[in-house]
């Protein structure tokens, strides 16, 4: 949600907020949610320089699609897939990726070592972008450790 003139407003795919000579443009990239969102970074010339990524894309990794419980798992997981080919697809190879966790955090579905990464970077070692649908979905499922309980 944003707030716009003193109200509430819903975000969906493709709205684009002002942020005093950047943009940040709306991607519905469901998978460590159903209802996750990225947020691309355009600043005043129009380039992309950057993806406020969440738990979707994280360096190396992806988010956990398990924190809704086994009922949505899978399906998350699949989600996730697409989330990461979709930003992958999207935006450029220079764009830097910001993810909002990982480093540790049990957020993320690996380990993850690196503090910076771009599109590009992701590109050759991120799982979902190195393996096909099936291998991803199987591994990630088979390496998921268990979380603290909320």
């Amino acid at each position: 949600m944003v707030v716009v003139g003193g109200q509430a407003e819903r975000l969906t795919d493709g709205n684009v907020i002002d942020a005093d000579g950047y943009e940040l443009r709306v991607i519905h990239t469901p998978g460590h949610t159903r209802e996750h969102v990225s947020y691309a970074l355009e600043d005043g010339s129009g380039r992309i320089v950057g993806v406020f990524t969440g738990g979707v894309m994280l360096f190396d990794s992806t988010g956990r699609t398990d924190l809704l419980g086994d009922d949505h798992t899978h399906a998350l997981t699949v989600d996730q897939y697409k989330s990461v080919r979709r930003l992958a697809a999207e935006l450029p190879a220079e764009a830097e990726v910001y993810p909002t966790h990982g480093f540790g955090s049990f957020c993320s579905a690996t380990a993850v070592a690196r503090d910076s990464s771009t599109v590009g970077e992701q590109h050759q070692v991120n799982p979902a972008l190195a393996q096909d649908e099936a291998t991803f979905v199987n591994e990630l499922l088979a390496n998921l450790s268990a979380y603290p309980a909320y």
